[in-house]
């Protein structure tokens, strides 16, 4: 069976409705443009995996690999790394 791939933009926004910092994730051409958010990167991924099948209109026993693109002003890829 194809795994299917679906990229993420990772960033820091303030939510409009209770106006905290959280993390939120926006698919990379996607059909859908719609994206997610948490209050913690666990939260976030919660989200994502909730959502991968319908944004690729696929049944949700077909295997989907996500990708998260972080995109965070004044933090460098390499420290991302070291925190992983």
């Amino acid at each position: 069976m194809t795994t299917h791939r679906l990229r993420f933009r990772v960033t820091r926004e303030r939510a409009i409705d209770i106006g905290a910092i959280v993390w939120g994730a926006d698919p990379i051409d996607a059909p859908i443009a719609g994206g997610v958010s948490g209050e913690t990167l666990a939260e976030l991924q919660d989200e994502v995996e909730a959502i991968k099948h319908f944004i690729l209109d696929l049944p949700t026993d077909v295997p989907v690999a996500v990708e998260y693109v972080f995109e965070l002003p004044g933090v460098s890829p390499k420290e991302l790394i070291s925190q992983r």
